[in-house]
């Protein structure tokens, strides 16, 4: 069932969900995941987060699967985020892997930086149109991009340190799955990097510049 309740499960199914919580490794119908996960997120936001997280990562561990994996993900990165814990990324590095503005935000507060893979996905979201190399030569285009970042981040510093999210507006999102959650409680103010000029405009000369790179060596290998 969508959005499980345990007041609605028959005496049946009451029985089959308390005997999982005996071992919540076992393979078991993804309502039941949810029902314990929504108690789990309550406690992301407003009791102890530290054991939330552990216990969320453990079910992803078992039950990465269909629409959990997506609500669990996003809500782990948006609560760590708002709430400032970078740290989650030593347990759970992959959800720095994402580029979505919440993980940005807490890939910023983790001192990381971005790869050309990174950037190559965020260029329609920062107005980078011109795709012509990227999908000619993906591999040559990612190869020469890293090169660029790395000399640009020589100079100036890592590209996100340069942002200062203090500045910048704040986007409202609903990122938890719990509806018996307030809505003031579900929905998280996070600032808004991916629209923010400064950052979109080195992105986009990162891009530009790659492809004008990409564009001299073909003329070469062909007139060689």
């Amino acid at each position: 069932m969508y959005f499980p309740s345990y007041s609605t499960l028959s005496p049946k199914h009451r029985y089959q969900y308390l005997n999982w919580l005996k071992d919540v490794t076992q393979e078991t119908n993804l309502s039941y995941v949810f029902l314990y996960y929504y108690g789990l997120e309550r406690h992301m936001l407003v009791g102890d987060y530290d054991k939330s997280v552990d216990e969320i990562l453990r079910l992803l561990q078992y039950h990465n699967k269909g629409s959990f994996k997506g609500y669990a993900t996003s809500a782990l990165i948006a609560a760590s985020a708002y709430k400032k814990r970078p740290d989650i990324a030593e347990k759970a590095p992959v959800l720095l892997q994402e580029t979505t503005n919440e993980s940005l935000i807490l890939r910023k507060l983790a001192g990381k930086s971005l790869s050309a893979k990174d950037i190559i996905s965020l260029s329609s979201r920062v107005g980078y149109s011109n795709k012509r190399y990227i999908k000619l030569y993906p591999d040559l285009f990612e190869k020469e991009l890293q090169k660029m970042i790395y000399n640009y981040e020589t100079d100036e510093g890592n590209i996100l340190d340069l942002v200062n999210i203090s500045n910048l507006p704040k986007r409202s999102n609903i990122f938890f799955a719990n509806l018996s959650l307030p809505d003031k409680i579900r929905t998280i103010e996070i600032p808004d990097l991916i629209s923010d000029p400064e950052f979109g405009g080195i992105l986009r000369e990162l891009l530009s510049k790659t492809h004008k790179k990409i564009k001299i060596l073909q003329k070469n290998k062909k007139t060689s």
